[in-house]
């Protein structure tokens, strides 16, 4: 059985860790269904690709934020919202703000996901394509320095996307899902910081705070800028 998320349980505001246990509750769910190939995989269900590609990353920002004396809540926001979510700390560093989500799935992602609900196994690297209703993976052997060269590139790219629409105020952040299969390794990371911290120092728009969320292991890392005449990031 296909499980649909309401839009109405997917929108409640809740705490961070109320949202992390409600994601691993809806993740059984899906599993205990007999559909979790499909659903996972494939994003079937309504607001399932949501919940998994927005929700999760979310939840890991909100866990994130805790810290002694504050606490996080989160609301999801409907699909045809500007941003992804709302964010409000309470306690002793009290403050509010708005979060946008973009992930660094690609076409050949997307295929990789599907031919791994379909076929059990997949290559984590190498191109992807359609042969008519069927999926072809072509496996092969990378440059590591260079895999991961792709991966920052094509982050950069998703970031600089958003903040160059100027879609966004001074009080939205943008979280960015690395949701490849492919886990970028340290030095990657380090490289992906420092071209962040550059480009938010030297871009004309708003965004001043970018949140990474990197699979397999759902960490977080801000890269954050001070700018001149920046807001204050009171509670609203």
């Amino acid at each position: 059985m296909v499980l649909d998320i309401t839009n109405t349980e997917y929108e409640l505001r809740r705490h961070a860790s109320d949202l992390a246990a409600w994601i691993n509750r809806k993740l059984r769910e899906i599993d205990a269904g007999g559909q979790r190939e499909e659903q996972y995989f494939e994003r079937r269900g309504l607001n399932v690709k949501r919940l998994l590609e927005e929700a999760v990353p979310l939840s890991r920002l909100g866990l994130n934020l805790w810290k002694p004396g504050d606490e996080p809540f989160l609301t999801l926001l409907p699909a045809a919202a500007n941003v992804d979510a709302e964010v409000e700390i309470q306690g002793f560093a009290a403050r509010s703000f708005k979060v946008e989500v973009t992930t660094i799935e690609t076409e050949e992602s997307t295929l990789r996901r599907q031919a791994l609900a379909r076929e059990g196994t997949v290559p984590l690297v190498g191109p992807m394509r359609r042969d008519g209703g069927a999926i072809v993976a072509e496996g092969r052997m990378v440059d590591v320095a260079e895999e991961a060269e792709r991966v920052v590139e094509l982050t950069m790219g998703r970031l600089r996307a958003k903040v160059d629409s100027r879609a966004y105020d001074n009080t939205t952040d943008m979280l960015v899902y690395l949701s490849e299969f492919w886990p970028l390794p340290p030095d990657g990371r380090l490289r992906l910081r420092r071209r962040t911290e550059a480009y938010l120092a030297t871009e004309p728009g708003n965004t001043s705070t970018v949140h990474f969320c990197f699979w397999p292991d759902y960490s977080i890392e801000t890269v954050q800028v001070r700018r001149r005449a920046q807001r204050s990031r009171g509670a609203a």
